[in-house]
C-alpha cells in the first residue's frame, strides 16, 4: 500500500510539474511539437493514449533543450553532447511508449 501510495504521489508531481513548465512553451513552438507529433501519428499509427503521452515527452523534450541553450553556448562541445543526450532519452521515452512495430515504422521513415 505504502508503495501504490509513494507511485501515485510520484506520478502526481510529473504530470503536475509537467503541466506547469508547459507554460513556458511559446505557441510557435507549440505549433511545432503539434506537428511533430502530427507526423509521428501519422507514420506510427498512434492510438489518442500513444499521441497523448507522445505529446508530454515530446514537450518536455523543448522545455529541456531551452534549458540548455539558457546554460551553455550552442557553439559548445558541451551543448552538442548535451542535446545528442536529451535526443537520445527522448526516442527512448517515446519507443517506450510505441509497439516495436510501430517504432521500426518511424525509424524507417526516411531510409526508403
Amino acid at each position: 500500500m505504502k508503495a501504490t501510495l509513494k507511485i501515485a504521489t510520484m506520478v502526481l508531481a510529473l504530470v503536475l510539474s509537467i503541466q506547469l513548465s508547459a507554460q513556458d512553451i511559446n505557441k510557435k513552438a507549440m505549433q511545432k511539437i503539434d506537428e511533430q507529433v502530427k507526423e509521428m501519428v501519422d507514420v506510427m499509427g498512434l492510438d489518442k493514449k500513444q499521441e497523448a503521452k507522445v505529446l508530454e515527452i515530446k514537450k518536455q523534450q523543448h522545455i529541456d533543450r531551452k534549458a540548455l541553450t539558457e546554460k551553455y553556448d550552442k557553439e559548445s562541445k558541451e551543448f552538442v553532447e548535451k542535446v545528442k543526450e536529451l535526443n537520445k532519452l527522448t526516442n527512448q521515452k517515446i519507443k517506450a511508449v510505441c509497439t516495436k512495430e510501430q517504432w521500426k515504422k518511424w525509424s524507417s521513415r526516411n531510409k526508403d
